[in-house]
């Protein structure tokens, strides 16, 4: 597949970066700066080693951040369909590297979230609201609490540093929780 078709058939609203922002608590800037050799298929995980911000790779945001995220066999089979087809394939290529710059750095979050991610979300009905990156993480916690998964999983899964912030996404502050609701 040739670059120009490669970008047409992107996977940044419905294929493997939906489903990592979605299904996995990934923050954009550790998502984009992932390389093929970040892909552990025998553990079917994934290592978070760096962030990329303003297109600067660099440490991630806390050094809890640096644990293997477990992967979905349907994410992973997604990422390696999508590896397949990439002109950028390489274990030290970004699994979602830019066109216009040869692979040599990765996609822009902003842009892929008003090329792709807003108007995939708009042809299915969500108008009005604004959705970033971090809208996905929200969803993660919000997601995990309602399927009653004990706060030391979540914490584990959402790479926090402790489970006071786990708390604090899974219960607001002035949002009382469900068994408070309840009483």
């Amino acid at each position: 597949m040739n670059s120009s078709s490669w970008r047409n058939n992107s996977p940044c609203a419905t294929g493997p970066w939906f489903c990592l922002s979605a299904v996995l608590d990934f923050a954009d800037s550790e998502m984009i700066a992932l390389t093929w050799s970040d892909l552990n298929i025998r553990a079917i995980e994934v290592n978070i080693l760096r962030s990329c911000v303003r297109n600067r790779i660099g440490k991630t945001k806390t050094e809890s951040s640096c644990r293997p995220v477990p992967l979905h066999p349907l994410v992973l089979n997604a990422l390696l369909e999508w590896r397949a087809k990439s002109p950028y394939s390489t274990d030290l290529d970004f699994l979602f590297p830019s066109v216009r710059f040869k692979g040599n750095s990765p996609l822009s979050p902003d842009s892929i979230l008003e090329k792709s991610v807003r108007p995939a979300l708009a042809r299915t009905g969500v108008v009005g609201k604004h959705i970033g990156w971090h809208s996905f993480r929200h969803s993660l916690a919000t997601n995990l609490r309602s399927l009653g998964v004990e706060i030391k999983v979540a914490q584990e899964l959402m790479r926090h540093s402790s489970c006071r912030t786990t708390l604090d996404v899974y219960n607001p502050r002035g949002r009382p929780a469900k068994s408070a609701k309840r009483a």
